[in-house]
């Protein structure tokens, strides 16, 4: 799971940055042709900003929360929601909601679901205390 998660989270990155990127200079291009220039280069700027912010935030998250996975520790809030957050970030951008948001959608699922691993030791631990205090 955990390098599940950290694929998902790269290739979604990556895909946020790429499809962003794309699609506001594509916006910016068409509003030049419509001689509204500046309508469409601020949308343009946006739709490459929260494309952007998606590919830092999931890059992040990612890394962090798959490192913690790795090591069976538990997850604090914002690494188990902040891949949803990052897909969140993409409903502005069709095209980008269609490819790097529905990642970061799965890859955050896979993250809120995560629960740490419980070692031999901490059972056996709990156990003896158990025992003891009856």
């Amino acid at each position: 799971m955990k390098t599940a998660v950290l694929v998902l989270s790269i290739i979604g990155s990556v895909l946020a940055l790429a499809v962003g990127a794309c699609s506001g200079v594509c916006m910016s291009g068409l509003g030049e042709m419509a001689n509204k220039g500046a309508e469409g280069a601020s949308k343009g700027g946006g739709l490459m900003l929260f494309g952007i912010i998606q590919a830092v935030l999931g890059l992040v998250v990612g890394i962090k929360a798959s490192g913690k996975m790795g090591k069976g520790e538990a997850l604090n809030k914002f690494e188990k929601f902040g891949l949803l957050a990052a897909g969140a970030l993409s409903i502005s951008n069709t095209f980008t909601f269609i490819t790097a948001g529905v990642i970061h959608f799965i890859a955050g699922g896979m993250t809120a679901m995560y629960k740490p691993e419980v070692k031999d030791s901490e059972v056996a631990s709990s156990e003896s205390t158990d025992s003891e205090n009856s």
